[in-house]
């Protein structure tokens, strides 16, 4: 199963006005062996912030392109381009790779894709949450009208305690009401949207 690295940031205003300065970014990972494509969208509830999706047939193939990066000088100008795009430069920019149960293509090419991060509370488990998600799909949720299935979350690498959800939709105005992650999880997780 190929692992995401999730990133999320916030947008300068020159990177609102000019999404191209990611083109070095996107041409760079696409040509890189493991790569298998991107996805880039900004939040509906904010558009300054950004995140982006990308999947890579392991973690060893992202890890591998950073390593040879690290030193090349060539790297000065992609790191260029992302300074001005990130409003708060490198040290603004939040990067995790998750490993999804199930692909999360559909949601991440859908018209609009809700991401939840969802943090365990103390003393429950990933089997507990995944327990209630498998629950919560399974009583219809993908059948709804407007949902691009499957509903997919994934667990992080840099931390066992944190996870995203992905969903995908026509749009934000169809999301059920009884589409409630919140009242549902509750008792596992403490969690935060967007998307």
């Amino acid at each position: 199963m190929p692992v995401y690295e999730v990133v999320q940031s916030p947008i300068s205003e020159v990177g609102l006005k000019d999404r191209t300065l990611l083109q070095p970014v996107a041409d760079l990972h696409t040509a890189t062996d493991g790569c298998n494509g991107m996805s880039f969208g900004t939040t509906e509830e904010d558009p300054s912030i950004g995140w982006m999706f990308i999947s890579w047939d392991s973690y060893e193939h992202h890890k591998a392109l950073i390593d040879s990066i690290i030193d090349n000088p060539a790297y000065s100008t992609l790191t260029d381009s992302l300074n001005t795009f990130w409003a708060k430069g490198p040290e603004g920019v939040s990067i995790v790779h998750v490993t999804f149960e199930q692909d999360p293509t559909a949601a991440l090419t859908a018209p609009c894709t809700e991401i939840v991060s969802l943090t365990l509370r103390e003393g429950k488990t990933k089997d507990d949450l995944y327990a209630t998600l498998v629950a919560f799909r399974d009583a219809g949720m993908e059948k709804e009208k407007g949902i691009h299935p499957p509903l997919t979350y994934g667990q992080t690498r840099e931390d066992p305690n944190k996870f995203f959800l992905v969903v995908g939709w026509d749009n934000s105005k169809v999301v059920p009401s009884s589409f409630d992650l919140d009242e549902s999880l509750n008792h596992f997780i403490g969690s935060s949207r967007g998307g």
